[in-house]
């Protein structure tokens, strides 16, 4: 229906509201200029009671030609609180070419989140936290066309559940005013009204059968007479002394609201245990109940190996084999992380732990392949890996489980996001194995008899790899123009970011620790880049971990890894015509000791004339214990009303110097072709940080070399001089003071 002001439409436009199609086509010339028509849109479902609420648009046909305006909203039919909310919108203005910058351009946002402010520019300046970038912006544009593109993106946890919400954008231009007002946004409301109860309360790990049952969950929008699936997904905190840390999966079943199963060890003595149940509904609203506290002890482990054989064996046998064989996968996993906790218990044979972590490996690889690939199944993927660890473990089992990581993070660059708990776990696994001695090298005899451990660099280059793909999954789970995210644990820190190329060409950005890097526009000609594309960027730095030319170079920071990527995977960045900036933290070392001469004196200070005849002077001086000849300058030593001075220089001594270089896979080696030093950092407190330029993108540190600092002169005197002419070049007893300088002149 629709309305012309306060009169009724005319018959020509009423007569095309008769169509029950979803697209409405007003052909032109139909409606009036200078007049505004209100239309009103009712939808319902045929054959229920079913009836939507009245949506109303505005349409203000103008004389000229006004500012098209499209409106772009949320994916999802009822956005969850707990994600950021995304609204996007184009505009198309008459200020183009020459006249983009036209003095009458102006777009405004409103919404009714807050009914006291309704401006969004005035609501973001107030409460800037609400927003993860300024809605004010552009985030794109394009001059021939005159169109320009706005994102409003509301943090997660910034809107109501089950509040309304509505979004209007007012544009004007030279040619006329517009606005459009997305339709209401509706936030989902999560499940609520339910609990968990469980029994027995205690019990023997992987022996004692649990059952937990999930009761009294509703879905708030499920219209009565309606079914409305709910998804149950029972879990365990990693650390029950701990309510932030991770809730392991153990099985995620729709509809069905009871679940059966034996549990690991608990925590300390105790055996404390806590157990709770996730519920999503069809929206992906999700909801946990609070935890219920159990005790789960275990029964002290056989001493023989041969014992312990059997035990894993038959716990094996029991739950994976079973489960295998019913082709529950989920159980097959859930039950594999449990069995790899008793594997890693301290008292348990290496052989024995290798031998069956193998065979849990094999079996969850198997149960992976029949997984949907979708967020939980990643989640619990990657928690059993997480749950391996990676000690007592065999080499070409420590190669599966890699790939197995990698799988995962392209898995859920696919999927398009990645859960809190899927990160935790693969950096997790990723940092374990970097600790480990998987990523070392077999201790092997050298000829001369001395032996050797060091990293395996094939191996270190490997988890390497991995870890920029899974930070990579990260990156592209994050909405673009979103804040850059950073993910830590004790082996390596990263920054990870998604934005357009024009939102990172020639600006810097720094990362918590330290790292700065400045991409410059020659990163996005690359023919891999589109600037309508988005781009992550991935900067991690390695702490402490092994070394990759086996200390044959002292460095002063550890690795730092930047990586480009697009929705293809990483980018090659190499021979660029304008180079990237990029900024390391260092730790300065020592400087070496002073000069000791082997024989003689230790020459650490050298006494020179200048004179004021020729008060520029260069000296070349070169008896320094064990520096080179260098020159030093008389410039600035002879002061006014002086004839000269005695000037005392001290030493050059040895110092550090650090130099920006990069890791060269072929040779296993640091160099720096391709990167620039900038500062010239020297001493042992020179400088926190070093600065670089480089061509292309790699594995980059900073370089320990010595060099000798500079000639300070610490003692000018001044003196006046008379000029005596001397026989026999002596100084006469009545001046014993008296300095030879030449043969016909003393200084008195």
């Amino acid at each position: 229906s629709s309305s012309s002001g306060e009169s009724f439409c005319p018959s020509d436009v009423t007569a095309l509201l008769t169509s029950t199609e979803a697209i409405l086509l007003l052909p032109g010339g139909t409606l009036v200029p200078s007049t505004k028509y209100i239309f009103r849109l009712v939808v319902s479902i045929q054959g229920t009671t079913r009836v939507s609420d009245v949506i109303a648009a505005v349409l203000d046909v103008q004389a000229g030609d006004p500012p098209n305006i499209e409106m772009i909203g949320p994916d999802d039919t009822f956005p969850n609180p707990d994600k950021p909310l995304v609204i996007r919108s184009r505009v198309s203005s008459c200020c183009k070419e020459v006249s983009f910058d036209c003095a009458e351009y102006s777009a405004v946002w409103s919404t009714d989140i807050n009914p006291a402010v309704p401006l969004l520019s005035d609501l973001y300046a107030a409460q800037p936290e609400m927003f993860l970038a300024n809605p004010a912006l552009e985030v794109g544009s394009n001059i021939i066309d005159g169109s320009r593109e706005y994102k409003i993106i509301v943090a997660s946890n910034m809107l109501v559940a089950g509040q309304k919400y509505l979004f209007t954008l007012t544009v004007v231009d030279k040619c006329g005013t517009a606005a459009a007002t997305l339709p209401t946004i509706q936030m989902n409301a999560p499940p609520s009204g339910g609990t968990i109860v469980m029994t027995p309360s205690t019990g023997y790990s992987l022996e004692t059968v649990f059952e937990f049952s999930a009761l009294g969950w509703v879905d708030p929008e499920a219209e009565v007479g309606f079914e409305s699936s709910l998804e149950y997904t029972f879990v365990y905190l990693k650390d029950p002394t701990d309510m932030t840390s991770s809730k392991i999966i153990m099985k995620t079943q729709t509809d069905v609201t009871s679940y059966e199963t034996v549990l690991p060890e608990g925590h300390g003595d105790s055996g404390l245990f806590k157990v709770a149940v996730m519920v999503k509904d069809e929206n992906g609203g999700s909801a946990i109940s609070s935890f219920v506290d159990m005790t789960v002890t275990q029964k002290p482990l056989p001493v023989t190996k041969e014992a312990q054989e059997s035990l894993i064996n038959d716990l094996i046998s029991s739950n994976l084999e079973t489960a295998a064989n019913m082709s529950n996968s989920q159980e097959v996993l859930g039950k594999a992380s449990m069995i790899a906790a008793v594997l890693n218990q301290p008292n348990i044979d290496p052989e024995v732990a290798a031998k069956q972590k193998s065979k849990l490996v094999e079996m969850a690889m198997s149960a992976s392949a029949t997984l949907e690939k979708d967020e939980g199944a990643i989640t619990q993927q990657a928690q059993f890996f997480e749950s391996l660890g990676s000690n007592n473990m065999d080499e070409d089992t420590g190669d599966a489980v890699l790939d197995m990581v990698g799988n995962l993070a392209d898995a859920s660059q696919e999927v398009g996001t990645i859960t809190p708990e899927a990160t935790t776990a693969l950096t997790g696994t990723l940092g374990s194995f970097l600790a480990s001695e998987y990523a070392k090298s077999a201790r092997r005899r050298l000829s001369g008899g001395v032996s050797d451990s060091g990293a395996n660099v094939k191996k270190v280059l490997k988890i390497y790899g991995v870890v920029d793909n899974v930070m990579g999954a990260v990156a592209s789970g994050k909405i673009s123009g979103e804040a850059p995210s950073q993910v830590t644990n004790d082996q390596f820190d990263a920054t990870v970011e998604n934005a357009s190329p024009s939102s990172y060409s020639d600006v810097t950005r720094t990362t918590s620790s330290g790292i700065g890097i400045t991409l410059s526009s020659s990163v996005f000609q690359s023919s891999e880049i589109s600037f309508t594309s988005e781009v992550q960027t991935v900067i991690v730095r390695f702490k402490g971990s092994p070394v990759l030319d086996n200390n044959a170079a002292t460095l002063a920071s550890d690795a730092v890894r930047v990586v480009v990527r697009n929705e293809s995977g990483p980018v090659s960045v190499s021979n660029l015509s304008v180079p990237i900036g990029l900024t390391i933290p260092i730790t300065p070392a020592s400087d070496p000791p002073p000069m000791v001469a082997q024989e003689g004196p230790t020459i650490t200070e050298v006494t020179l004339f200048c004179y004021k005849d020729t008060p520029k002077a260069n000296h070349t001086i070169s008896n320094c214990t064990g520096v080179p000849f260098f020159n030093v300058s008389c410039a600035g030593k002879v002061t006014s009303g002086n004839d000269g001075a005695i000037v005392t220089w001290r030493c050059p001594q040895p110092v550090n110097t650090y130099s920006c270089v990069y890791f060269h896979a072929n040779t296993s080696s640091w160099e720096t072709d391709g990167v620039v030093t900038k500062n010239s950092a020297e001493g042992a407190g020179a400088s926190l940080s070093i600065q670089c330029e480089t061509v292309h993108l790699t594995d980059f540190s900073a370089k320990v070399g010595n060099s000798f600092g500079k000639a300070d002169d610490i003692l000018a005197a001044p003196f006046n001089r008379a000029r005596e002419r001397i026989k026999g070049n002596k100084a006469t007893p009545g001046n014993p003071n008296a300095t030879l300088l030449t043969d016909e002149e003393v200084i008195l």
